[in-house]
């Protein structure tokens, strides 16, 4: 009798483990071939151009993104205007059951390359239209990070751009939201903190004056 409870136990653990197999293979197919018209779909929230080498899902909610590109659509001879090697996404599977399609509860960008003016004409003039597009697809409790970002300030300032590195989150939680990180540059760091009541108006405005800010002071220390 034990010996049979055992064996179900197994065969039990068996056809788990090979549907989560299954799942996770028809999933990243589907992912893959699909690719294409998802960075189509993106149209609507960035004014430039996004592609991405392979895309990988992980059981049970986690998607990862290879060479993600970010490229000038006016300039599309020129080198791309971001890379980002790996890009990780976590899915809110209980938001997702409720709300009744995906729900992202993190996002992290690893090790980010760009050109300091490019980046910054592009996050000035898109960063509040992904802040709102963040809401539509984003779990009530969310967060963006970025690990390692290195800037190319360009022009004056070619000498210095190897030790410009920014690292920040900007996370929300219910109505609530928060911006940290630091900012290091040759002979300069300075960690900044944002806190904000409210996620709409005002305080969805602030934040990319606020980054602005942060961004034009690494720009006046490396000019020293």
């Amino acid at each position: 009798m034990r010996k049979y409870c055992i064996q179900n136990k197994l065969w039990v653990l068996f056809a788990l483990f090979s549907g989560i197999f299954v799942l996770t293979i028809v999933v990243n197919v589907f992912l893959n071939l699909s690719k294409v018209s998802f960075f189509k779909h993106t149209e609507k929230y960035f004014t430039q151009p996004i592609t991405s080498g392979d895309i990988v899902y992980l059981f049970p909610d986690i998607l990862l993104l290879g060479d993600v590109v970010l490229s000038d659509a006016q300039c599309p001879d020129q080198a791309p205007m971001v890379t980002v090697p790996i890009a990780a996404a976590r899915i809110s599977l209980l938001s997702s059951l409720r709300q009744k399609r995906w729900a992202v509860s993190g996002v992290v960008f690893y090790m980010p390359r760009g050109e300091y003016q490019r980046l910054r004409d592009f996050l000035l003039v898109d960063l509040p239209r992904l802040i709102a597009a963040g809401e539509k697809i984003c779990a009530k409790d969310a967060y963006f990070s970025v690990r390692g970002a290195r800037l190319n300030l360009g022009g004056e300032n070619a000498r210095a751009w190897a030790d410009v590195l920014v690292d920040f989150t900007l996370a929300r939680k219910g109505e609530r939201c928060t911006l940290s990180g630091q900012i290091a540059a040759e002979g300069y760091r300075e960690s900044f903190f944002l806190d904000k009541a409210g996620f709409s108006g005002e305080a969805r405005n602030a934040i990319p004056d606020f980054i602005d800010g942060m961004i034009k002071a690494v720009e006046r220390e490396t000019r020293r």
